[in-house]
């Protein structure tokens, strides 16, 4: 908001300026206007006296342009006034530099700059004086000018009248020739960083990096329109805005040449080769053998970015860039005409002015190809995200779907399973027992006991589907729970010495089946071979593997006939199926089973 009321005021002090400019000119019967003085070389530090060489000097001139090197110069201007003024007045020049001090009728009214910083730009100057210091009759002002090496000075036409008159004349000389430019000047400097920042972050873009260069090259060439330069000598301000001068037409051309897409090595080469060039000119004081054809040069130098933008217009044939082919001229015209005759040497530059049309649709370019890529880049990024929003929906029906037929699968499996077992034990056993009663070779406890053991293959079948959070302590007690009866009725003792086991990770049904099996075979033996009257079944735990042992104090292998019967293969390789290891230790006191399993690895 603050800088929105500053560019508010400033463009209310314009319009101030044009009214006071003109209400100023109806007045101008009240001015004098003195377009003729008298000069002559005299560092002397107070005016000069009548006996001076002087010599006269038409107006507007600028002396020091044909007198290299330092000087002090002296311009006396000699007016008449027919009565003694009561109000304040006033002399103004329209354009005045260098080193100055200025005195009427022999008293200093004022001074400006220091030969270490001399007022390098011809600005508008006016200087309030009293009215007592004027005289009826003759009266005579002396303008002191001090120059360096590389400077020079300029002096325009004196006006003498009353303040009232002058000063809107000075305010709207001030901001058609200054002030307009101090505002340009901060823009190009904020439109240099802007671009050179997003040079740098897209380096491939070289087109913006050389505008960038132009911005920033014009900006110094242009520092002297807000009266701020860096506390350098004025010899080494001149000799940087020379070469800037130069690099705002080589930056442009380069800038152009990657706009109409041409690239040309060597010849950017030797237009980078013209900046110490023009450095090299000035330093010279356009003195050397090739002065005169590099300082025609130097004035057509902004044809070079022309005719590229007029082969870009003709290759894109787009209105954006015939309107940059239409807005590049101006640059030119401006050039042409301060390196002419035709334009006074007290006039102001006008390339602040020429170079704003380029250099704001050169932005508006930018600017509207970033918006376009930006708004681009939020369209990819909804279309991605509804996209990847109807893909993963996709994914999630598909992952439901396989989710779904892989219950499928793993049902029809453990049914396939069960019918399998079911059908290798109990229905093998049925089978046996029907047939032994149909043959009349069983007694009634035969078949009683028979089917004693289709139950309990049937209730183990059925705890190994049972869930078991890969714990066998539940499972091992259901086992007991199931035998522990039977067991009795055979006078055998049961030891359980059963205690808390860690989880087995990937336990299956399948898995906890092969177990339940190997512990029912091992008890079965005992029942029917090892006439036992103990059993103990004892766990144990190490770091590596738990183990299940059942241990009987019958007569083992050897007192048994048919040893063969024991199945120790069949229980073997169910032992090898879960991972685990089964070892046997059978001796005339009785037989131990012992089923490792290991703990690290999943079963």
């Amino acid at each position: 908001m603050k800088r929105l009321a500053w560019a508010y005021s400033r463009a209310a002090l314009v319009a101030l300026a044009l009214a006071g400019g003109l209400a100023g000119a109806a007045e101008n019967d009240r001015t004098l206007s003195l377009d003729r003085a008298e000069f002559v070389l005299d560092a002397a530090t107070a005016p000069p006296p009548e006996s001076a060489a002087w010599q006269p000097a038409p107006l507007p001139q600028a002396w020091a342009r044909e007198r290299r090197g330092a000087g002090v110069g002296w311009y006396r201007f000699r007016f008449r006034l027919g009565e003694a003024p009561t109000a304040l007045q006033s002399i103004y020049w329209p354009a005045l530099c260098c080193v100055m001090a200025v005195h009427v009728n022999g008293a200093l009214v004022g001074e400006l700059g220091t030969p270490q910083r001399p007022l390098m730009l011809s600005v508008p100057q006016r200087f309030d004086i009293p009215a007592s210091l004027l005289v009826a009759g003759d009266n005579r002002v002396d303008l002191r000018l001090e120059h360096g090496p590389l400077t020079w000075t300029v002096v325009s036409p004196l006006e003498v009248g009353p303040q009232a008159v002058l000063q809107p004349r000075e305010r709207l000389r001030w901001w058609v020739a200054i002030g307009g430019s101090q505002l340009l000047t901060p823009l190009a400097l904020t439109i240099s960083a802007f671009v050179l920042l997003l040079w740098f972050k897209r380096r491939s873009e070289q087109m913006l990096g050389f505008f960038g260069l132009s911005s920033l090259a014009f900006a110094i060439y242009a520092s002297d329109w807000l009266l701020l330069r860096p506390p350098i000598d004025a010899s080494d301000w001149i000799l940087l805005q020379g070469g800037a001068a130069m690099a705002i037409n080589v930056t442009a051309t380069l800038t152009a040449m990657r706009y109409a897409g041409f690239r040309w090595p060597r010849a950017e080469w030797g237009l980078w080769a013209l900046i110490p060039l023009a450095v090299y000119h000035v330093y010279s004081g356009f003195a050397w053998w090739g002065a005169q054809v590099f300082g025609t040069f130097w004035h057509w130098a902004p044809l070079m970015y022309i005719v590229m933008f007029a082969f870009a217009a003709w290759r894109r044939r787009s209105l954006e860039s015939l309107l940059l082919f239409a807005s590049s001229p101006g640059c030119l015209a401006a050039s042409l005409w301060l390196g002419s005759s035709l334009a006074p040497v007290d006039s102001f530059d006008p390339h602040c002015y020429a170079f704003l049309p380029m250099h704001l649709l050169i932005v508006w370019m930018l600017v509207k190809r970033h918006a376009s890529a930006l708004g681009a880049a939020e369209r990819l990024n909804t279309e991605l995200e509804q996209r990847v929003e109807a893909k993963a929906t996709e994914l999630k029906n598909h992952h439901a779907r396989l989710l779904e037929l892989e219950q499928q699968r793993a049902v029809a499996a453990e049914r396939q399973r069960i019918m399998s077992d079911m059908h290798d034990g109990i229905g093998g056993q049925l089978i046996s027992t029907l047939s032994l009663v149909e043959h009349g070779e069983a007694s009634p406890a035969a078949v009683a006991e028979a089917l004693r053991e289709c139950i309990d293959d049937l209730r183990l079948v059925i705890d190994s589907i049972e869930p078991s959070d890969d714990d066998l302590l539940p499972v091992l007690g259901n086992l007991r729970y199931r035998l522990e009866p039977r067991l009795r009725r055979q006078g055998i003792t049961l030891d359980w010495q059963v205690q808390p086991l860690p989880r087995l990770p990937g336990l299956t049904p399948q898995q906890l089946l092969n177990v339940l099996r190997i512990l029912q075979e091992a008890f079965t033996n005992v029942l029917k071979h090892a006439r036992a009257t103990r059993i103990r079944v004892a766990t144990a735990v190490d770091a590596n593997a738990m183990s299940i042992t059942v241990a009987d104090d019958g007569c083992g292998f050897e007192a048994q006939p048919g040893g063969r019967g024991y199945g120790l293969a069949n229980m073997a390789e169910r032992a090898r199926r879960v991972g685990g290891e089964l070892m046997v230790q059978p001796s005339p006191g009785g037989t131990t089973l012992s089923l490792t399993l290991p703990l690290s690895t999943p079963l």
